[in-house]
């Protein structure tokens, strides 16, 4: 902290002249006639000062000193100090040797990020990523980085100009790591996450009614966060290619030359070219870096987001509910765990009449949506529930919510969400939520190939259009990019962890995307994507629970849906009966601890014969903990096609890791495939004596 305090206020000081004095000043560095001729001994052409160089000594002995002192007292936290260390040691040896130190003194200001984080942790409160430190580190780090760079370009040798583009990519990197850490939400905005991840207050009662403005605020404050980010890099995106273009401009500009100074003329232009294509390579490498950057908050804050502002994240469910119902044989005597999600499947699974439903969800917009079409069930005629979920009619929510649909929702939390939430319709609820987003973009799509209309007329006659037409092929083509579905998957309510199981097998989902796309999409009874291409659901083309021929037992059954705020773990706490649990995609975006958790808590509320049902974007079980339940391949297709596999399996099959007592500490962990822990530390001699063995065995 004191390292970064001095050289913080020098570096300050030499800023704020160079500014005083003019951009021209700023970029003419070591011209003895430089109007920053101030900043120079009085009698010299030198291009240093006293200070400039004894502030280069100091930050080297510092470099030196803190590594010494870090390897001795916390080398589990100076991992990359060494590689920060080592770079600026060497650099700064190079300045003293050629008397350039005058350039780390005007680029000092940069320590303002290390001063403001080592305040942090004086404060105690050093472990948490704040806004502040990450607005001032893009604005010194990145962007005055770049722009001294770019304005000094003709003044810096070729090694101190890479030098110094290779520190921008890494300041770059930095911050996107900085982001990916969670510098947008404070400490309370933690403490309020946490609450809602937990089922926690949820506002509804008692004194807690301020929980949710505070967690709205709290949200309010990280989306503004968020948009300031997201200015500043398009800002940084525009000042870094107008720097360039300035710089591309300059050097396409070679010296005037005659006949007899070919030869300097030729290296003039071989330096401009060298200058562009390298500037041109910085440039487009540091716009990729902050663009995957923002992807990357947006992935990683989307799900919490969505939970802390109470917004729907998926309008339908995109579940084949079919497979489950054929699969498990589903009856009056099974008593099912599910999660909410839209609401679609639980009430697929009604029509069968179970005994009970316990539909559990984190997100209480999600609880409000499956809640309303309870109430719906109970309180309209199917001509009125066809128009309101089928249509997203506005009118008939208008006519019957405050009256008849309001005083029959279970929650408190759908009240609340309903009361401020009825454009939803208005707007069509098939484009709500990210899920909705994600529908709008695919219509974008589709518009832009000029497929649209053949796709809308295709969905309507169940027949799929010409795939050898353009529109077709490069839409096909298009969605076949594993790089296209990272970026834009999120944007419709899948977790990048999906992504990624994808990715492992990346033809076969290739061929499942022109499989869907060309054959089972069109099917006259997928509803899924005809919600989707159409914006709505007709009576030939809509979900089980919409038909007339269900909807008096649907109304006789609804009764036996019980709504759980929290994960199944604890809405598993509610019956010891369980014969299904179908937990849908969830277990794609938990890591094997997660896993080994939640299966710990919900096995033993199974029946004897229980049976767990599950989906996944991988085309085998992803997780060691799911493999001990000894799961079965389903291979049934479903509907929807994005799914690769689906797994049916025994809640307690024959030799499975007993979890009689869940409460105990190693309940979940008998699920973990963990070693004994024990790790090998080798000496130096040891590692030589390795090295010996390998190549011998080499040379027989």
């Amino acid at each position: 902290t004191f390292a970064a305090l001095v050289v913080t206020v020098v570096g300050s000081y030499y800023a704020f002249g160079a500014w005083w004095q003019g951009v021209s000043s700023a970029v003419e560095l070591y011209r003895p006639s430089d109007p920053m001729q101030w900043l120079r001994p009085s009698g010299g052409g030198a291009p240093e000062e006293p200070v400039s160089r004894h502030l280069c000594l100091f930050f080297l002995a510092y470099c030196g000193v803190d590594s010494v002192l870090g390897a001795l007292h916390y080398p589990e936290q100076i991992d990359v100090g060494y590689y920060h260390h080592a770079l600026y040691s060497v650099l700064l040896c190079y300045l003293l040797h050629t008397r350039q130190t005058l350039l780390f003194a005007i680029c000092g200001v940069e320590e303002l990020p290390t001063l403001l984080v080592g305040g942090n942790h004086l404060l105690g409160d050093g472990g948490n990523p704040r806004f502040g430190v990450g607005v001032v580190f893009f604005l010194t780090r990145v962007s005055y980085h770049c722009w001294i760079t770019a304005r000094a370009l003709d003044r810096l040798d070729p090694l101190l100009y890479w030098v110094s583009s290779v520190l921008l990519i890494t300041h770059v990197g930095w911050f996107q790591s900085y982001l990916a850490k969670g510098s947008l939400p404070s400490k309370r905005q933690s403490r309020a996450a946490a609450r809602v991840a937990t089922g926690g207050s949820t506002g509804m009662q008692g004194g807690a009614s301020a929980g949710p403005l505070h967690e709205r605020a709290l949200w309010s404050m990280a989306t503004r966060h968020l948009l300031v980010f997201v200015a500043m890099l398009v800002g940084q995106a525009l000042l870094h290619s107008t720097l360039t273009a300035r710089v591309l401009r300059a050097a396409m500009q070679p010296p005037a030359a005659d006949g007899e100074r070919g030869g300097e003329w030729c290296r003039a232009a071989a330096w401009a070219a060298y200058v562009c294509v390298g500037n041109l390579l910085v440039v487009a490498y540091t716009v990729r870096r902050l663009a995957r950057a923002l992807r990357d908050v947006y992935t990683a804050n989307f799900i919490s987001d969505s939970l802390v502002a109470r917004r729907i994240i998926y309008n339908i469910s995109w579940e084949d509910p079919a497979v489950e119902v054929a699969e498990l044989r589903l009856g009056q005597r099974d008593v099912i765990l599910t999660i909410a999600s839209a609401g679609c499947n639980v009430l697929d699974y009604l029509i069968e009449k179970p005994a009970g439903i316990v539909a559990a969800d984190l997100n209480e917009a999600q609880l409000a949506l499956l809640d309303l079409k309870l109430a719906s069930l109970a309180a309209l005629d199917h001509a009125a529930f066809f128009a309101l979920w089928a249509r997203s009619d506005a009118a008939v929510f208008e006519a019957s919510y405050a009256a008849r649909l309001r005083p029959l929702l279970q929650l408190d939390s759908s009240r609340a969400f309903w009361d401020t939430n009825g454009e939803l319709f208005a707007s069509n609820l098939f484009f709500a939520g990210s899920a909705g987003f994600g529908a709008r973009l695919l219509r974008l799509a589709l518009r832009g190939c000029g497929a649209l209309d053949a796709v809308v007329r295709g969905m309507r006659r169940g027949q799929a259009p010409d795939p050898r037409g353009w529109g077709m092929r490069i839409f096909t083509l298009c969605l076949s990019q594993m790089w296209l579905w990272r970026l834009l998957a999120p944007l419709g309510g899948v977790p990048t962890s999906q992504i990624d199981l994808l990715r492992r097998t990346p033809s076969v989902w290739i061929s499942r995307v022109c499989e869907v796309f060309c054959s089972r999409m069109w099917r006259a009874d997928n509803y899924f994507y005809y919600a989707y291409a159409v914006g709505r659901w007709d009576p030939h083309c809509c979900p089980r629970y919409l038909r007339p021929e269900h909807y008096e037992a649907l109304r006789s059954s609804a009764h036996r849906v019980a709504l759980h705020h929290g994960p199944l773990a604890s809405a598993a706490a509610s019956r010891d009966d369980f014969t299904v649990a179908s937990l849908l995609d969830s277990m794609d975006w938990m890591g094997d601890e997660q896993i080994a958790e939640q299966l710990a808590a919900l096995l033993p509320h199974m029946a004897p014969a229980g049976r767990l049902f599950w989906r996944s974007f991988g085309v085998a079980v992803h997780s060691p903990v799911l493999a001990q339940l000894r799961p079965t391949l389903v291979p049934e297709q479903d509907r929807v096609g994005w799914y690769l596999s689906q797994w049916v399996a025994r809640a307690h099959p024959p030799d499975a890791p007993s979890v009689a007592d869940p409460a105990e500490p190693s309940g979940f962990r008998r699920f973990l495939c963990v070693g004994s822990g024990y790790a090998p530390s080798n000496t130096l001699v040891d590692d030589a004596a390795v090295c010996l063995q390998l190549a011998r065995h080499a040379l027989r």
